[in-house]
C-alpha cells in the first residue's frame, strides 16, 4: 500500500513539474524560457528616403541643359490636353471629336518625348544618383503616361469605327512596350475582324467607271513606274520634272 502512495505521489510530481516547463515557467533551478521577441529582435522602420531636389544639387547650366527641355516638353503636354479637355466640355452639338483625340494624341507625344529626353539627359550629370532622379521623376512616370494616353485614344478611335488610327496608335504602344498586354490583345482582335469582314464579303469588285476602264488600258510601263520605286531612274526624273515640255 506505502508503495503504492509512493508512485502515485512520483507521478503527480512529475505532471506539475512538466506542465511548468510547458507553460514556460522556470523550472527547478533553470532559467527563464526567451520569448520569441528576445528570439527575434524588431527589424528598425526603413527610412524614407526624399526625392532629389535636382534644381537644387544641379548647378544652373546643368539644370539649363538636363531638366529645362524635359519642363518645356511637359509644359506643352499639359497644354494639349487643356485643350481636349476644353473641346469635350463643349456641348454635343458643337464638340469636335476628331479635334479633341488630335490634341490628346499630340499630348501623348510630348510626353513621350519628355520621357525620351529625360533619358538623354542622363548623359549631362555626372551623379549616379542625379541620373537615378531624371529616371524616376520623369523618364519613367512619362513613358507611363504617354502610353496611358495613347491606349485611350486607339480606344475613342476604335469606337469611332476608325481602325487606321486606332493599329497606329496600338502601334506606337507597342514599339514603346513591346509587351503591352492589352495593345496586343487588341490588335490581334482588329486582325481577326478584319479577316473576318473580307472572307464574308469575298473579293472586291473593281469599278467599271469609264475612268477606271481607261486606267486598265495604259501601258505597262504606266504600272511598274508608278507602283515601283526602284523603277525610277536619274534619266526618268529628267525626262519628267527638268526637261517637261
Amino acid at each position: 500500500m506505502k508503495d503504492t502512495l509512493r508512485t502515485a505521489a512520483f507521478v503527480a510530481a512529475l505532471l506539475l513539474a512538466c506542465g511548468a516547463v510547458w507553460a514556460g515557467a522556470p523550472a527547478s533551478g533553470g532559467a527563464e524560457a526567451p520569448t520569441p521577441a528576445e528570439e527575434a529582435p524588431a527589424a528598425p522602420a526603413a527610412v524614407e528616403q526624399k526625392p532629389v531636389d535636382l534644381k537644387a544639387a544641379l548647378t544652373p547650366e546643368q539644370y539649363q541643359r538636363a531638366v529645362q527641355p524635359i519642363l518645356t516638353l511637359l509644359e506643352r503636354g499639359a497644354k494639349a490636353l487643356a485643350l481636349y479637355d476644353e473641346e469635350m466640355a463643349k456641348p454635343d452639338k458643337e464638340r469636335d471629336e476628331a479635334t479633341a483625340l488630335g490634341h490628346k494624341e499630340r499630348a501623348a507625344r510630348f510626353y513621350l518625348a519628355a520621357s525620351l529626353r529625360a533619358r538623354l539627359s542622363r548623359n549631362y550629370v555626372s551623379q549616379e544618383t542625379h541620373k537615378a532622379a531624371l529616371t524616376d521623376q520623369y523618364e519613367v512616370p512619362m513613358r507611363i503616361k504617354a502610353v496611358t494616353l495613347y491606349l485611350e485614344v486607339a480606344a475613342a478611335y476604335l469606337d469611332r469605327h476608325d481602325l487606321r488610327a486606332a493599329v497606329a496608335c496600338y502601334q506606337r504602344v507597342l514599339n514603346i512596350d513591346p509587351q503591352n498586354a492589352e495593345a496586343k490583345q487588341k490588335m490581334e482582335q482588329i486582325a481577326a475582324a478584319v479577316e473576318q469582314a473580307a472572307s464574308d464579303t469575298g473579293p472586291i469588285r473593281r469599278s467599271s467607271s469609264k475612268k477606271e476602264e481607261e486606267s486598265t488600258n495604259r501601258d505597262p510601263k504606266y504600272y511598274r513606274e508608278r507602283y515601283n520605286p526602284d523603277y525610277y531612274t536619274p534619266e526618268s526624273y529628267r525626262d519628267r520634272y527638268i526637261h517637261r515640255n
